[in-house]
């Protein structure tokens, strides 16, 4: 096949979307412990999450982390590091995920959550997330990237 030659490929278009790691002003990893339908049905178990959405039609990724977090956590932060944004699958597309880490969350309201699976919030030291996430306990590789990248971050920069 020459470089040049069309294939047809199977492009799967979504919203693109948020992920937000989220470290209290007390040092602890907010995350979930939830049920989500793929994962249900890939590994027959519940999964560990960090905070996620998608971009809602003339919103800038930041503004979506920031929004998200409020709802689902009833926490914000004044500092977000955007970790960087990729693609989660390289031939078919997907949309675009952004990686946040929110440093020194606060808690800000009640949360809003509408999400229609069961979760939990948890409050986790950096240690036990460490050892989630080498025990492959988060089931989304856009989860399992955030959280990876926002431990390496975090380590490097506010220790």
């Amino acid at each position: 096949m020459s470089p040049t030659q069309e294939l047809d490929w199977v492009w799967v278009k979504t919203p693109s979307f948020i992920n937000v790691a989220i470290v209290t002003k007390d040092g602890k990893w907010l995350l979930f412990h939830q049920t989500k339908y793929a994962c249900t049905q890939a590994f027959a178990t519940a999964t560990l999450a960090c905070v996620g959405g998608y971009i809602e039609e003339g919103e800038d990724p930041r503004s979506a982390a920031l929004r998200e977090m409020q709802e689902e956590t009833g926490f914000s932060s004044n500092n977000l590091v955007h970790l960087g944004s990729a693609v989660p699958d390289a031939n078919r597309g997907c949309g675009i995920g952004h990686m946040f880490l929110a440093i020194d969350a606060f808690p800000v309201q009640q949360t809003e959550s509408d999400d229609l699976e069961e979760q939990l919030l948890l409050s986790w030291t950096t240690e036990q997330v460490e050892c989630a996430l080498l025990k492959g306990q988060f089931k989304c590789h856009s989860w399992y990237a955030t959280m990876a990248g926002a431990l390496l971050y975090h380590k490097q920069y506010t220790s």
